[in-house]
């Protein structure tokens, strides 16, 4: 990785927080989702974490007490995949 550590977690942060997504509901469709996330970047995170999971396994477990990540994991749905994330760096 070729990007200054500051900014690098920032970014990290960042795609954790787009991977994990937001607590979902009914669609328009009907349908009950229990996480909206997106489709597409979902995905191109995985692919990154896992190519640099030497480099950003310490700094995914102290996201764990991010306060941004916190609240969003204390939905067990988010918190599932969030852990999907951990289990990649592992």
């Amino acid at each position: 990785m070729s990007c200054p550590e500051d900014p690098a977690k920032d970014v990290l942060k960042w795609m954790v927080l787009t991977f994990i997504g937001t607590q979902g509901g009914r669609t328009s469709y009907g349908n009950v989702r229990h996480v909206y996330y997106s489709n597409t970047a979902s995905p191109l995170i995985k692919e990154i974490i896992v190519n640099e999971a030497e480099v950003v396994r310490d700094w995914m477990h102290g996201l764990e007490n991010d306060k941004d990540i916190k609240r969003r994991i204390a939905d067990q749905h988010i918190a599932r995949r969030f852990e999907k994330l951990l289990d990649l760096v592992e």
